[in-house]
């Protein structure tokens, strides 16, 4: 009987032990899915880009007129609050990134995720690999163009047509991508943002 109880006991004990352990495994999970989350966070990323910490950031915005909270700028940071139009907008130009707008309104905005839908490598760097880009598309053109006329020449859309139609829209999404892209570019170049 003694061996019972003390195997039960240790069998209590063990139980506990790995509960805490997985219990802590979790908490761990939880805390560097919010550091993900952070790191990946529009906001955060482009004031990085610019400013190394959040109270930086807030008197940048302080200075040029925009009166933000510390408090805010780490709810946007972590995704708790999204910020309004006239928000993101001060903080492209304060932060010098106007992808931030488009950025915004791709990944935040209802009506963005289906109209400004942006890819992960939007607003790169690589202005050459945009224009490469732009380029093959505009080679797609005068073909799409003849395709595209003949799917909409009848006011309607056949069944063996909507795959055609599908690949015509993918490439105008290209261009309208690449064309946001240079925009963006040559915003950040001439500082008008």
């Amino acid at each position: 009987m003694f061996w019972l109880i003390w195997l039960a006991r240790l069998s209590c004990h063990l139980l506990a032990k790995i509960y805490a352990h997985a219990n802590d495994m979790w908490l761990i999970g939880l805390k560097m899915a919010d550091q993900l989350i952070e790191e990946e966070n529009i906001y955060r990323r482009c004031r990085s880009a610019s400013f190394d910490s959040q109270n930086d950031a807030v008197l940048a915005l302080s200075a040029a007129g925009h009166r933000i909270s510390h408090g805010s700028i780490k709810d946007y940071e972590r995704g708790a609050t999204i910020p309004s139009a006239k928000t993101v907008k001060a903080m492209a130009q304060v932060y010098k990134t106007p992808e931030l707008k488009w950025l915004h309104c791709s990944e935040m905005c209802e009506l963005g995720h289906d109209i400004a839908r942006m890819s992960e490598d939007f607003a790169s760097e690589d202005i050459y690999k945009t224009y490469f880009d732009l380029a093959g598309a505009f080679n797609k053109i005068r073909e799409i163009e003849f395709r595209l006329h003949s799917i909409i020449s009848d006011d309607s859309v056949a069944e063996d047509e909507a795959l055609a139609l599908d690949e015509i829209i993918d490439v105008l999404d290209e261009i309208t991508e690449s064309a946001v892209e240079i925009k963006v570019w040559a915003e950040k170049r001439r500082g008008c943002i």
